[in-house]
């Protein structure tokens, strides 16, 4: 992974709602690499529903391991994206590879 390519800023987001609404705040900041993965159609309450797939990838930081919970998502060029799964890559704890999913 080249320091170079990742050049996109993104922002994880938290949800602190206590009631049934979403009330997201941003926690932290991070430059990282994003790449689409695939997509796919399905059809929800007679409504086609387009979800793509992303891989985001950002340098490990000590406040994104303690800062990512259940309710994370990723705020990445004005586009909201879910965290579908996450891995630590290299040995040495070196970059975050999460999986995202949009909705479009």
């Amino acid at each position: 992974m080249a320091v170079g390519k990742m050049n996109i800023k993104g922002a994880l987001q938290n949800n602190v709602g206590v009631s049934k609404r979403d009330n997201y705040q941003e926690v932290l900041i991070c430059w990282g690499e994003l790449k689409k993965g695939g997509g796919s159609r399905n059809n929800e309450v007679n409504e086609t529903v387009l979800n793509s797939a992303w891989t985001w990838t950002v340098r490990f930081s000590e406040d994104l391991e303690t800062n990512i919970n259940k309710s994370s998502r990723w705020v990445i060029q004005n586009r909201f994206f879910t965290i579908t799964s996450y891995e630590i890559i290299d040995q040495k704890r070196f970059y975050y590879k999460f999986n995202l999913t949009e909705r479009e």
